[in-house]
């Protein structure tokens, strides 16, 4: 199974995104399937930026790689279409994003929010990264996520935990 894993990339910018992304790889290379991540460019949270880059996501098709499934994780790469297409939200547009308190910005997250409650229900499953991303989705979006997926913690060395279930993970993205 051919698995495209979608992220976005700052430049010079690491987030934990960045580490979940590739933990995501590993594992389900480790599990004998053909995983590739693909990074769309994001210049960040500029007024002017956020309409290019949502139809940036809409206009780009990766069918050409034939994969069987994509996984998108944040904010705008789950609006590109696919029709295998599985969404685990480990980062999203909120209201404590950084864009200014002008009329504008009250355009840009409506616009947000329209294509969100558009767009994600593409995806034949979504998953919060926790229990608040749930609640926000049903409330802004009218959406019901598919379940709860934690990502695991960047530095995990100094808390007493089981070790990350990626099979319970992969269970229920590949499912």
């Amino acid at each position: 199974m051919k698995v495209i894993i979608l992220n976005t990339q700052m430049p010079f910018v690491r987030t934990n995104v960045d580490n979940v992304a590739e933990a995501l790889q590993v594992a389900l290379q480790i599990r004998s399937y053909d995983a590739e991540i693909v990074r769309i460019p994001f210049e960040g949270w500029s007024l002017e930026s956020i309409p290019r880059h949502i139809l940036a996501c809409r206009l780009l098709k990766i069918h050409a790689a034939a994969p069987d499934l994509v996984i998108a994780l944040q904010f705008p790469v789950y609006y590109v279409p696919f029709v295998h297409k599985k969404v685990w939200l480990l980062d999203a547009f909120g209201d404590n994003n950084g864009l200014p308190a002008a009329p504008e910005a009250r355009r840009i997250r409506e616009m947000i929010r329209n294509a969100d409650s558009l767009y994600l229900r593409e995806a034949s499953a979504v998953y919060a990264s926790s229990n608040e991303m749930a609640e926000r989705l049903k409330m802004d979006n009218s959406l019901d996520v598919n379940g709860v997926l934690y990502p695991p913690l960047p530095n995990s060395e100094g808390f007493r935990i089981a070790d990350f279930n990626w099979d319970a993970v992969i269970e229920r993205l590949l499912k």
